[in-house]
C-alpha cells in the first residue's frame, strides 16, 4: 500500500522512510549552582558551547532555536535565583529578563574577584608556558594562546588583556598589554628574543595587533624548528658515519695484526738444541758419581726423591755465616762483640787467622 508521495506502509501502518532518521544525541545544559567567579566562568564558557550545539541542531532539524533552546534563567539554581531577584536587581523573580541576568553574569566574570589586582606579569610568567615538546609548530603556538586567554578569563582579566576590537585608546592599551604579555612568555628563549628584536625594529605592528603576532610567532618558530631538526639529522648521521668507520678501522686493524703475528710465527726460526748439562761439582747426591741426582741409574725413585728432600732440608738448616763483627766494650773481662748487628756476646779478646782465608773468624771457645 502507498501513500501520496510514494512513501509506502508496512503492516502495523507506519509509515517506511527511505533513509533511516537522523538520531540526536541528548544535549544538556549547564546549571548554575554557585554564585562565585570561578563558577560564572565555567558556566559561560560551557554555556557558549551548549548554545552553538543547539543552533547547529536547528539547522539541520527545522526546528525553531528559542522553542529547544534552555534559557540562562531555567539553569540557575532556584536559591540563587531568588537571592539575585531580590538583593542584585531588588525585584521579583518572574520579573527577572534573560538579557538582564546575562549581563549581570558577564559583568561579574569579567571583573577582578574581590576588586584585588594581581601581580599580571608574575601571574603569566610562572603560569604561562609554551610545550616545546609538541613538534607540530602551529598546534604548539595556537595551544599556547588558548592557555593564554584561559588564564585571562579565569581571573577576570578580560577588560585589561582580552581579546576585541581596538575602537578607542582604552583598546589600544589592553592590546598592547596582551601582545606584551604574549611576547614575554613564549619559548625557547632564542625564539622570544627573535620577536622581541622584530616587534622592536621592523614588525612594530605585531604590538598592537594580536592576530599579526600570532602569524608572526608562526612563521619564525617554523623556520627555527625546521634548523633545529636539520641541525639533530645532520648531528645523527655524523654520529652514525664516524662510529661506521671507526669499527671498519678497528677490523682492518685486528686483521692486520692478525696477520702481522701469522706471518711472524711463520717467519720465526726454529730454536737450537740445548748442549749437554754439566754436572755438579760435588757429585750426585746418591752415589756421588758426575751426574745429576735425577739421571742416576743405580738409585730408585724413592731414594731420589729422599735425597732431594734432605739436601732441601740442609740448604734450610744452614747456619748464617758471620758478616759483621763490632766491638761494643773494650774493657776488661767485660769486653763484648756485636755479631751481624743482631747478636751481643762477651768474649775474650782472642782472634785467629785461617790458612785458607784472610778473614779474621772468631775462636768459639772464647765466647761466653
Amino acid at each position: 500500500m502507498a501513500r501520496d508521495g510514494g512513501l509506502g506502509l508496512d503492516a502495523d501502518g507506519d509509515v517506511e522512510m527511505p533513509v533511516a532518521p537522523p538520531v540526536f544525541e541528548f544535549i544538556k545544559a549547564p546549571k548554575l549552582i554557585k554564585w562565585s567567579q570561578p563558577s560564572l566562568v565555567v558556566f559561560l564558557r560551557d554555556r557558549r558551547q551548549y548554545e552553538g550545539k543547539i543552533w547547529e541542531r536547528c539547522v539541520a532539524t527545522g526546528e525553531a532555536h528559542e522553542n529547544v533552546l534552555v534559557t540562562i534563567k531555567s539553569s540557575i539554581e532556584p536559591k540563587i535565583l531568588e537571592h539575585l531577584a531580590h538583593y542584585v536587581f531588588k525585584t521579583e523573580v518572574l520579573a527577572l529578563t534573560e538579557e538582564a541576568l546575562r549581563a549581570e553574569i558577564e559583568r561579574k566574570a569579567g571583573c577582578l574577584m574581590n576588586d584585588h589586582v594581581p601581580d599580571v606579569e608574575k601571574m603569566f610568567a610562572d603560569r604561562l608556558t609554551m610545550d616545546t615538546s609538541e613538534m607540530d609548530v602551529h598546534a604548539r603556538v595556537a595551544n599556547y594562546f588558548i592557555a593564554f586567554d584561559k588564564l585571562v578569563e579565569d581571573n577576570g582579566l578580560a577588560t585589561w588583556v582580552g581579546r576585541g576590537s581596538v575602537t578607542d585608546a582604552a583598546g589600544q592599551q589592553r592590546m598592547k598589554m596582551r601582545c606584551k604579555l604574549l611576547m614575554a612568555n613564549l619559548a625557547p628563549a632564542v625564539l622570544k628574543v627573535d620577536i622581541q628584536r622584530l616587534a622592536l625594529v621592523t614588525h612594530r605592528h605585531v604590538k598592537l595587533d594580536d592576530t599579526a603576532l600570532y602569524e608572526l610567532i608562526v612563521k619564525r618558530a617554523s623556520l627555527q624548528q625546521h634548523y633545529h631538526q636539520m641541525q639533530s639529522d645532520a648531528k645523527r648521521s655524523g654520529s652514525e658515519k664516524s662510529k661506521a668507520a671507526g669499527l671498519e678501522t678497528n677490523n682492518k686493524g685486528a686483521g692486520t695484526k692478525e696477520h702481522t703475528k701469522k706471518s711472524a710465527s711463520k717467519e720465526k726460526t726454529p730454536t737450537k738444541p740445548k748442549g749437554p748439562v754439566t754436572p755438579p761439582t760435588s757429585g750426585c747426591l746418591v752415589c756421588k758419581g758426575s751426574h745429576w741426582v735425577k739421571d742416576c741409574p743405580s738409585a730408585s725413585q724413592e731414594q731420589k726423591a729422599a735425597a732431594l728432600q734432605a739436601a732441601r732440608d740442609r740448604k734450610k738448616g744452614k747456619i748464617e755465616r758471620v758478616r759483621a763483627v763490632r766491638e761494643a766494650a773494650a774493657t776488661g773481662d767485660s769486653r763484648r762483640l756485636c755479631i751481624n748487628g743482631v747478636l751481643m756476646c762477651r768474649s775474650a779478646p782472642i782472634l785467629v787467622r785461617t790458612a785458607t782465608s784472610s778473614r779474621r773468624r772468631l775462636s768459639t771457645s772464647c765466647w761466653d
